[in-house]
């Protein structure tokens, strides 16, 4: 919180010197100004930033933000009392509910117990007064230099201030206390890079770390896969080496995954995937001595999400049970799994989305089991062309779920001309979706549609035509990102590098590079696919 100060500071500072340095040197140098500045600072955001974080760790986030709302009670009963005033009707009622609330929170209802510890209750009292502070010490000087000047003065000075005694850079309570020494590199990108891992093996030998912590995404997991690996195996130092199946001889560092996003499940699968700039692509690594020896699958990890990301990483993780149950290694094992994940991850998505807390358990526990699955079932085309297409044109990345969204349907509809594909992709639609449809062709329409549908709930692009960066639909404020010019000049190539990835040999139908060029068209242009 402190750096966050720091650099919403910062920003306002840049702003303020450039507009209105006269008046920023005013507040600092008149003493009476600069005494009310430093008051809102110690008793506005320093002290309210102590006491909201000590009653989220002593009750919870929402509990605590709640009971910090009763600054409208104090700020009402601070008002009334300047005034020399009695509270209006609206005032009586409002302070009424607020108090009313609290007890709720605090009693469940039963005056004679507490819900929350009272030092939790205590905290998110304090927090609600210094909430309070926060608004009525700096009424004096708010009109006179302006809410840029006040409040990027105070924040800036909060953020330094803590940083001192904090020192969030070197602090971590649980490990510290615990005796474990500790190392962070956070240099990861979306997407990550060769050059991400490369520094990723500098940080792990300067920190002499023994094991490997991964929080966050698929990015973070397999950055942490491709350091692991190459610590043990030195010989891969050259990161391109590892790209499809590598001999390597050790298993990689002792690895603990702890996912942070819905759809990857990259916590226990044998793949990962890294970018390479220079030659504008990405590239996939497959290799049973990466997998984590620990996941560590909480859905609270996700629950501050954001909608996009559960999207997209929501039909990342639909794909892989498809392509895992019509792979050419599908197994009894694996299909139980993914026509499980299938039924989980339809039902739950669109609920996960709108974020309801239930469905993101539904769908943590859901991308798991499908990478599960597709770790020995493997995957099909969908991924192929989703890998070769992520990295290759110039204005952006083609978010990677967003790119499985767009392509599943017209794979399913390039499939299903193999007759054991059909069978399956025609089971999925009547037996675990309940779609529509007496025939196979029926059923298999009804399911393309089924993930048609998903993608305009989620709100992700039909096409890569209609693709927006952030994976957004193309409108008036989001510009189309892969012109049809430059998506035709790159075609060839992605084509070429598609079938040669790793994914590619165990999709049911062979598909060669002439092949993806149509299917690719397919998906640029949002045209079925009958041939």
């Amino acid at each position: 919180m402190s750096v966050r100060q720091i650099l919403a500071g910062l920003l306002f500072m840049a702003v303020v010197v450039t507009r209105d340095r006269e008046r920023l040197i005013k507040l600092w140098t008149t003493p009476a100004d600069r005494k009310q500045l430093l008051l809102f600072t110690a008793f506005g955001l320093l002290f309210n930033q102590f006491c909201y974080l000590s009653a989220v760790r002593l009750t919870n986030a929402g509990t605590a933000t709640v009971l910090q709302c009763l600054q409208l009670v104090i700020i009402m009963g601070y008002a009334c009392v300047t005034d020399r005033r009695m509270p209006r009707t609206r005032e009586v009622i409002g302070i009424g509910l607020a108090l009313g609330g609290t007890f709720l929170i605090a009693t469940g209802g039963d005056p004679t117990s507490l819900n929350i510890s009272p030092l939790g209750l205590a905290a998110g009292l304090m927090c609600a007064v210094s909430a309070a502070c926060m608004a009525v010490i700096p009424a004096k000087i708010l009109p006179e230099y302006g809410s840029p000047i006040v409040t990027g003065s105070a924040m800036l000075t909060a953020g330094v201030v803590s940083c001192v005694f904090v020192q969030p850079w070197a602090h971590m309570p649980a490990l510290d206390a615990a005796g474990i020494a500790w190392s962070l590199y956070s240099e990861i990108k979306p997407n990550p890079t060769i050059q991400n891992v490369k520094d990723g093996v500098e940080a792990f030998k300067a920190a002499e770390a023994d094991a490997i912590v991964t929080i966050g995404g698929g990015s973070s997991m397999d950055t942490a896969k491709a350091i692991g690996i190459i610590i043990n195996n030195p010989e891969f130092a050259d990161v391109r080496s590892l790209e499809g199946v590598a001999p390597t001889k050790n298993h990689a560092v002792f690895t603990i995954a702890v996912p942070t996003t819905a759809g990857t499940a990259a916590e226990v699968t044998i793949n990962y995937v890294i970018t390479d700039p220079e030659k504008v692509r990405k590239f996939v690594c497959v290799d049973t001595n990466d997998a984590p020896e620990v996941a560590v699958v909480d859905p609270d990890m996700m629950a501050s999400m954001p909608a996009g990301l559960t999207a997209s990483t929501g039909m990342d993780a639909l794909t892989h049970c498809m392509e895992a149950y019509v792979s050419t290694c599908a197994s009894m094992f694996t299909d139980a799994n993914a026509l499980h994940g299938i039924r989980e991850i339809v039902e739950w998505l669109p609920k996960s989305y709108a974020g309801d807390h239930e469905a993101r358990q539904h769908m943590h526990e859901a991308q798991c089991i499908a990478g599960i699955a597709f770790s020995s079932g493997l995957l099909g085309i969908v991924h192929s062309m989703a890998h070769k297409t992520g990295a290759a044109f110039e204005n952006g990345h083609i978010i990677h779920g967003a790119a499985n969204a767009m392509y599943l349907g017209k794979v399913i509809q390039w499939n299903s001309k193999d007759p054991r594909a059909a069978e399956r992709y025609a089971y999925v639609a009547k037996e675990i979706l309940h779609l529509p449809g007496e025939t196979n062709e029926e059923l298999i329409a009804a399911l393309v549609q089924k993930i048609r549908d998903l993608n305009d709930q989620l709100n992700i692009p039909q096409s890569i035509k209609d693709y927006a960066n952030g994976g957004v639909k193309v409108d008036a404020e989001n510009p189309q990102m892969v012109s049809e010019e430059e998506f035709l000049a790159k075609l060839p190539e992605i084509a070429a590098n598609a079938e040669q990835d790793a994914c590619t040999p165990e999709n049911p139908r062979e598909t060669k590079a002439a092949d993806f060029e149509k299917i690719l068209k397919a998906c640029y242009y949002d045209t079925d696919i009958d041939f």
